[in-house]
């Protein structure tokens, strides 16, 4: 009973009820799926998948994807895939593929924006999330941290600029340090910078890969603003969970709040904010794609729910919006939504989608037979 109620205090309290029961705001929308498309021109839905498949005893074979999902109003829906297969070692796999994932994302709405299939793009997931993760310097050894000093960071930063040089970043359906042929340069690069020395079984080399890959993520994001911006896009990100604590400065998350507090269709009070980027994925975007970019990046961001009885979303839209704007933005995507979330979205999530069945089934039909993965001992 004790953990119960040690439970409860921590998931629910109702002191944040009047603050955010006053930000909230009562959204009415009567437009029809067609309506909305006719109001917003055509919307693309951007969302990827990824799949991790072990090897070997110190490898895996991923897989990630990236779908966009077209809609316009009299028109049949127009969708694309692009896919990407490669091997990596076992070290930070998870977050590693997921990086290659997000990357894979932003290269995908990029060639939307710049193609100019769509008025409005939608992403799943948060931009703020993304553009504020540090590149990853460090890893943990058995009683202390390996790391990379500021020397090595910079190295960094000139092997990755080698790497991606003359790569037309806005519109390149890959993930440059994810292939095969640029996968042995990227380590090679990584072991100019650290050495050879064995550093927990060389963690140092591939904290120094991470980065690199890190890297190209954030510089992939930056360039897809860069190409909404350009292209008179309107860039807008959907979550549908969220740990951000920024809008009510509570203990607990703003999307948790809003779902205990608030009813029917409706949305918070918008915040404008610059979202700090890292000083490294801004100095290797402006070399790259010819810009210079300082500071940070402005998004609006609100919590809103689109229909009866949905769960709320964060919704962050790119640049400073009115309040006008806003409310017509998601009068759009209510209109065009199913169970509260944007069909568009939800097209290309079922598109993207790839199932660890579904790497294997493609593994074996290519007559590739993962080896032993070490856990048979334990009857795995």
């Amino acid at each position: 009973m004790e953990a119960r109620t040690h439970i409860e205090r921590a998931l629910y309290s109702d002191l944040e009820a009047p603050v955010v029961r006053a930000s909230w705001k009562p959204l009415e929308s009567t437009l029809s799926p067609t309506e909305s498309l006719e109001r917003a021109g055509s919307v693309a839905g951007i969302d990827g998948g990824s799949a991790l498949e072990e090897a070997n005893l110190g490898q895996k074979v991923f897989a990630v994807s990236s779908a966009a999902a077209v809609f316009k109003a009299g028109f049949r829906p127009e969708e694309l895939r692009v896919y990407q297969v490669g091997v990596i070692d076992f070290f930070k796999a998870e977050d590693r593929v997921r990086i290659y994932r997000e990357a894979l994302e932003a290269r995908m709405a990029s060639y939307v924006a710049v193609t100019g299939l769509a008025d409005l793009i939608l992403l799943d997931g948060s931009i703020e999330a993304n553009l504020i993760a540090e590149p990853v310097f460090k890893a943990v050894l058995p009683g202390r941290y390996a790391s990379l000093d500021e020397e090595e960071r910079e190295a960094i930063l000139r092997e990755f600029e080698k790497v991606m040089g003359g790569i037309p970043l806005h519109s390149i359906l890959r993930v440059v340090a994810a292939s095969p042929a640029v996968q042995k340069e990227v380590e090679e690069a990584a072991y100019r910078i650290v050495g050879e020395a064995d550093e927990g079984e060389c963690r140092k080399s591939l904290l120094a890969v991470s980065a690199l890959e890190r890297l190209e993520q954030g510089v992939s994001i930056m360039a897809l603003i860069s190409a909404a911006k350009a292209s008179g896009v309107t860039l807008v990100s959907v979550a549908k969970r969220s740990s951000a604590k920024s809008h009510f400065r509570s203990v607990r998350p703003d999307i948790a709040l809003v779902q205990r507090f608030t009813r029917g269709p409706g949305y918070t009070k918008p915040v404008v904010q610059d979202v700090h980027v890292s000083n490294y994925i801004l100095r290797a975007a402006s070399r790259l794609l010819g810009n210079e970019l300082k500071g940070g990046v402005t998004l609006t961001t609100l919590y809103a729910r689109l229909a009866e009885g949905a769960a709320p979303l964060r919704i962050e839209l790119l640049g400073a919006l009115n309040e006008s704007e806003i409310k017509d933005l998601l009068e759009t995507l209510s209109g065009m939504s199913v169970w509260g979330y944007p069909y568009p979205l939800r097209r290309a999530h079922e598109l993207a989608k790839i199932g660890r069945a579904d790497l294997e089934a493609g593994l074996r039909a290519i007559g590739f037979l993962p080896e032993m993965t070490g856990r048979e001992a334990l009857g795995e």
